[in-house]
């Protein structure tokens, strides 16, 4: 299932699913790294490590299988967190070689809600102030990974 509601290159990107959960359980899922790990990216790519300093200016990092000596994964900082409604960071993606090169890209921001609807949550994201080359990767991947919650919850509707 397509869970993009934006067009492609559209600003800001707008993903929306109706899961199987209460907002606290999908909230949970957003922001333990043992259950980031079931869900975020695409399989079988899924994250291998997550941190989260889950805090106003706390920082979180993911990071997806290495090929050989590349990594590569997100990061960033929460700027605002209402427990079980709202979280909302920074993000940038970041490639390393041998932990000694570093490259990270321009900082965007996300904003996901959690509202509770009928038998569900409703999950909004939106992903504001990109680069233009990325768009439709981020895009994709959040969709993705919200394939993957499906897997996980199901869909409420």
């Amino acid at each position: 299932m397509n869970f993009m509601l934006s067009e492609p290159g559209a600003e800001p990107i707008i993903i929306e699913g109706w899961f199987r959960a209460d907002p606290a359980r999908m909230f949970r899922a957003w922001t333990q790294p043992e259950e980031l790990k079931q869900w975020f990216g695409h399989k079988p790519k899924l994250i291998i490590d997550a941190k989260v300093d889950l805090r106003l200016g706390g920082g979180w990092r993911f990071t997806f299988p290495s090929d050989g000596s590349n990594r590569f994964g997100f990061e960033g900082e929460y700027l605002e967190i209402i427990p079980d409604e709202k979280l909302a960071f920074t993000w940038r993606r970041f490639s390393e070689t041998d932990g000694e090169a570093r490259e990270i890209t321009m900082q965007s921001q996300v904003e996901v809600r959690f509202v509770s609807k009928g038998a569900g949550v409703l999950v909004r994201l939106e992903h504001r102030a990109l680069e233009d080359d990325p768009r439709k990767r981020v895009g994709s991947g959040w969709s993705g990974s919200f394939g993957n919650l499906e897997d996980l919850f199901g869909l409420a509707g």
